[in-house]
């Protein structure tokens, strides 16, 4: 079941959050193993029941586009970065070869409480990614293609691949999906 939507996460992306609780069931176990799945696991494979059935019904919306695997000049570029307490982005429309300076953001995250706890920075930084995606709807665009730039190796990772580790960033994961 795992592998299966290993594959079909390609298709819809909505699921890739949750692969990994499926294969983190069976982590350790040797094959032909009977075992009890727990409630998270329950509840991913109700998730992947009804995005199947939405994949099946309106595929413009819930499957990836042919067109999205081939490689894109990207329109837009949102450069960001975060703190434990804040989020700091910027807009760049491409322009050729050269970037165009639309505009910016600062994000006051203190209210996650993260403090000083540099657990929270990965979490932080994808958040202000999220936030960075999310300020394009605010802004009225709708690129075919971005790019994402910041100093977080592990952000960048998490919002490229759609794959998110950790309990730490599991509910900016479900944002990020929606």
């Amino acid at each position: 079941l795992a592998s299966w939507a290993s594959r079909y996460s390609s298709i819809c992306a909505y699921m890739k959050p949750f692969v990994s609780v499926l294969y983190a069931e069976y982590a350790g176990k040797g094959d032909h193993v009977s075992l009890q799945l727990s409630k998270r696991a329950c509840r991913v494979i109700s998730c992947f029941r009804v995005l199947l059935g939405l994949t099946a019904i309106d595929r413009v919306r819930f499957a990836r586009p042919i067109e999205s695997y081939q490689s894109m000049t990207q329109d837009i570029t949102i450069e960001f970065d975060a703190s434990l307490t804040g989020v700091g982005l910027l807009y760049y429309k491409r322009s050729g070869a050269t970037e165009i300076l639309l505009g910016g953001a600062a994000v006051d995250i203190s209210m996650l409480n993260f403090k000083s706890n540099p657990a929270y920075q990965n979490t932080a930084e994808f958040i202000a990614a999220i936030l960075g995606i999310r300020g394009l709807r605010q802004l009225g665009i709708s690129p075919r293609s971005i790019c994402l730039r910041g100093d977080s190796i592990t952000a960048l990772k998490w919002a490229e691949s759609g794959k998110f580790k950790g309990e730490l960033v599991g509910n900016a994961a479900i944002v990020f999906i929606l």
